[in-house]
């Protein structure tokens, strides 16, 4: 047992003796230098964020346009300031231009926000923010606001003249406001439907300033159409295409203004089937064995009425067949009277299945009625219909 208690002691004084040999060694020696970099705060130098203006107002914008506004941002303290862009409120609001993620103490830079006016609210109040290393402002929200219109205003958008006698000249107006231009005016126009084009005029001039009706309008203008007497029987189906100058723009705007009425006269139709304001006859389902026929009354009033005479005129297809009979006077129809005439148009059997719905599958047939009437010179008659196997 001696000999191993002698060795015990003697690892254990080794042990010892090597400890106090190394402390003795390294007591004096420096620190060891620290690998992780420097905290600022623990330094007491700090970054500052300073910004301009944090909101801005773009006013007006004009939908579907890109605006874009500059923010200055500095760092006004004595350590590196880093900006990030954040998660803004919208996607159509964008923080479009970061300059330099890092600024130098005393140093500017810029931070562009830009926003796409086509969001279906009139009012824009979005936010863009920036993230920061400053421990006093960690976030800086950027605040755009603006309303979002468009570049003009037609009022009103089309043009509804109700019934109108063929021998009547009828003027109405459409005013266009530029919203965002110091003047508009009409520089060109085609009416489209060229059949009946020569029935039309227009006049345009500019609208006063103090006349203008719109509070948002920066300037205005005044169209004046004009329809004058000869136009057939029945509805007015017209469009005017207008060419604007806003503004010192060198591009024009193309706008196209519905045109809509009834044309009244002494003349007119009744009977099954028969749409006055569409100028439209409908028949039923039509089976191609068995054909189908419509009978209707021409009506005509007036000193003049035992004078007028009706012929038929343009049919398509020509194959339907149209049969005008007697004139007759209406019994009971008052003091001024009334010469109806019978009106017999036939779907023959055996055509072959056919669409005449006035769709884009198959247009409307069509007959047209010639007259010596002195304001009524033509009777145009859409017919609807489908034939059936």
């Amino acid at each position: 047992m001696k000999p191993l208690y002698v060795v015990i002691v003697a690892a254990i004084l080794g042990l010892a003796l090597g400890g106090g040999m190394s402390w003795a060694r390294f007591s004096h020696s420096p620190p060891l230098a620290l690998t992780r970099p420097v905290d600022v705060t623990a330094t007491g130098k700090q970054p500052q964020v300073l910004v301009d203006d944090e909101s801005f107002d773009f006013g007006r914008v004009e939908r579907d346009k890109t605006v874009r506004h500059v923010f200055r941002f500095t760092n006004a303290g004595d350590a590196v300031l880093t900006l990030k862009a954040g998660v803004t409120t919208c996607t159509k609001c964008t923080i479009s231009e970061l300059a330099k993620p890092r600024v130098e103490p005393g140093e500017t830079v810029d931070v562009e926000v830009e926003y796409t006016a086509n969001n279906s609210k009139p009012q824009i109040r979005q936010i863009a923010p920036i993230l920061t290393n400053d421990p006093k402002r960690p976030r800086v929200e950027l605040s755009i606001s603006g309303t979002v219109t468009g570049r003009y205003r037609l009022v009103p958008e089309e043009v509804v003249l109700s019934k109108v006698s063929a021998n009547e000249t009828k003027t109405t107006e459409v005013k266009i406001y530029a919203l965002l231009d110091d003047s508009v005016r009409v520089v060109g126009h085609e009416f489209m439907a060229p059949e009946s084009a020569r029935f039309f005029e227009m006049q345009s001039e500019p609208i006063p300033a103090d006349q203008l009706s719109e509070t948002d309008a920066k300037s205005g203008c005044r169209v004046r159409l004009t329809l004058k007497p000869g136009l057939p029987l029945g509805m007015i189906q017209q469009t005017i295409r207008l060419d604007l100058q806003l503004g010192e723009a060198t591009e024009k705007v193309s706008v196209e203004v519905p045109i809509e009425g009834i044309i009244d006269s002494d003349v007119s139709i009744v009977g099954p089937g028969w749409e006055q304001q569409l100028s439209r006859l409908s028949f039923p389902a039509v089976s191609s064995a068995k054909g189908a026929t419509r009978k209707l009354f021409i009506l005509l009033r007036g000193d003049r009425r035992h004078e007028v005479t009706i012929k038929t005129g343009k049919v398509d297809p020509s194959w339907l067949k149209v049969t005008l009979g007697e004139p007759s006077e209406l019994k009971g129809s008052g003091d001024g009277g009334v010469t109806q005439v019978p009106l017999t148009i036939e779907i023959p059997p055996g055509m072959p299945p056919v669409n005449h719905l006035g769709t884009d599958q198959g247009k409307y047939a069509e007959v047209v009625l010639e007259t010596t009437h002195p304001q009524v010179s033509e009777i145009r008659m859409n017919l609807r219909f489908v034939i059936e196997q």
